[in-house]
């Protein structure tokens, strides 16, 4: 049987090995591709952990800020519960005290713009690396009172009844106090709405005539030399709050529903 040739060509031979080479290198092309795809897949994951990790503590330092900001001024409506206190003067309590018993006017959903106030004392212009705060203010009539004791009304001509109209607490109005603190583009909203208690100077007036009720446990006529003033049995006594910063002679705030919080991405 006769042997099976082989080629002792050169050149053929010069072929196979380029061809093994050849293929060897695509491998190794296929290969360092994969890696440094996988290299820069690794790295922008990475950039996108981190970018979100400084976003997480740009919000975080931003809420902080508002929050901050919002538990200053609620120390401050609680610092005083006499608008008169001369220690009070140029307080935000003040400030608060009169913003509800003056003309602003009651929060309308429909008109914001005319009714949410700006508390400019409490605007703060500071450098980008501290942000900066703003303070909206803005009341709202209460709808549910604890008491139910009305501005005016007619009572019965009892001094239990005197008394305990003179000291009652009137929840008027429900005070919203919003920090605005914006960083780095990012803001943050921090509500806080209050309950405002207060009492005020009560007027009494009987067929049209002004009385008060007197050390003596007597009605006297506010007008004149302030005599008695006989109130016949069975009769109504007409009362009226005067509902005015220059009546009131007691305010406090009580948190009504805590603190409501928000922020823009």
């Amino acid at each position: 049987m006769a042997k099976r040739r082989q080629s002792h060509n050169p050149v053929l031979k010069s072929v196979r090995k380029h061809s093994r080479q050849g293929t060897s290198l695509v491998l190794v092309i296929c290969a360092s591709a994969f890696l440094l795809a996988f290299a820069l897949a690794m790295v922008y994951t990475a950039s996108l952990m981190m970018a979100r990790a400084n976003r997480r503590l740009e919000q975080e330092r931003c809420y902080q800020l508002a929050k901050s900001f919002a538990e200053v001024l609620d120390a401050e409506l609680g610092k005083y519960t006499d608008p008169k206190d001369t220690n009070a003067e140029e307080s935000f309590y003040l400030y608060a005290c009169k913003f509800l018993e003056g003309d602003y006017g009651e929060y309308d959903p429909d008109h914001p713009e005319e009714t949410v106030f700006h508390y400019t004392a409490g605007v703060t212009d500071v450098d980008e690396n501290y942000g900066s705060v703003r303070v909206v203010l803005y009341k709202e009539v209460n709808q549910d009172p604890e008491e139910e004791i009305h501005p005016e009304g007619e009572i019965d001509n009892s001094e239990e009844k005197v008394d305990g109209l003179k000291d009652a607490k009137l929840q008027r109005y429900i005070f919203t106090v919003e920090v605005i603190a914006t960083l780095d583009g990012i803001s943050h909203h921090y509500k806080t709405e209050y309950r405002q208690n207060a009492t005020y100077d009560v007027e009494f007036s009987h067929n049209g005539i002004l009385i008060y009720w007197g050390d003596d446990d007597q009605w006297h006529t506010v007008s004149g030399t302030g005599g008695k003033y006989e109130v016949p049995a069975g009769d109504k006594i007409s009362y009226r709050y005067k509902t005015d910063s220059d009546n009131i002679k007691a305010c406090s705030f009580e948190k009504a529903y805590g603190a409501a919080e928000g922020g823009s991405p």
